[in-house]
């Protein structure tokens, strides 16, 4: 997963991109115990409902919009600019 709020939630384990990182987090995952993978899947899909339905998607694009036309704050997903 590379998703910050799966880490932070508990429904995601991290695993890098290189092989011997990728083979690391496999038997990780794969040495996790029923309960815990439950765990885990019972947190991605509380963070899916809360955070990636169509519902919050759209209402996070709403107040995008309404910030870029000037109605509103700076909407805490919208990263500043690194120059």
């Amino acid at each position: 997963c590379n998703l910050s709020e799966g880490y932070d939630r508990n429904a995601a384990i991290r695993i890098g991109t290189k092989p011997e990182a990728i083979i690391n987090g496999l038997n990780a995952l794969l040495s996790m115990s029923r309960s815990d993978l439950s765990a885990m899947g019972m947190c991605g899909c509380q963070l899916v409902k809360e955070s990636f339905t169509w519902r919050c998607i759209g209402n996070q694009m709403k107040q995008t919009y309404e910030w870029l036309l000037g109605g509103g704050s700076l909407p805490s997903w919208i990263m500043p600019a690194r120059l």
